[in-house]
């Protein structure tokens, strides 16, 4: 992720803080933003080839892979979710024009699904921010994150 767009909510500080520079700042909530582009998250999942691109709000990717001597070009729809914490991206539907539809090819298909799934641990963020939410956008994975009640103070951050 290159970078990180904090925003802090229903700040409050009393006077004598501002003044003298010591006591509690508090917000309410603060909620932080950021992206990782599809070329990133590509290199995280490690597959030669891999093409990933944000249709009609969802993550879509492409690759090659080798199958009776040939290549052929396999796609298919992820989902991407947080479950305590960590990113997951699981593909699903993923289909090979021109690739028979029988049990051992099926197979080698679901074999390389499995290699597409991955678990995102985020790194710790400022303010204890924890990740919620993570969408497709045009421009790469967007997260979201917030924390509520965080002390801004320097010791705070």
């Amino acid at each position: 992720m290159t970078g990180l767009d904090v925003r802090a909510q229903d700040v409050t500080a009393p006077l004598d803080t501002i003044r003298s520079g010591t006591g509690d700042i508090v917000a309410r909530t603060v909620t932080g933003t950021g992206t990782i582009d599809y070329a990133q998250l590509a290199e995280l999942i490690g597959q030669p080839g891999l093409q990933l691109a944000e249709k009609d709000g969802k993550l879509v990717g492409s690759a090659p892979v080798q199958a009776l001597g040939q290549t052929f070009d396999v796609s298919g729809t992820a989902t991407v979710a947080v479950r305590q914490g960590v990113v997951q991206v699981r593909f699903s539907d993923v289909t090979a024009a021109g690739l028979p539809n029988v049990p051992l090819i099926r197979t080698l298909i679901n074999s390389y699904v499995q290699k597409l799934s991955v678990d995102l641990r985020v790194p710790e963020l400022p303010l204890k921010l924890a990740v919620q939410k993570v969408e497709p956008t045009p421009g790469g994975l967007r997260f979201t994150a917030g924390a509520d009640n965080v002390s801004l103070n320097a010791g705070g951050l």
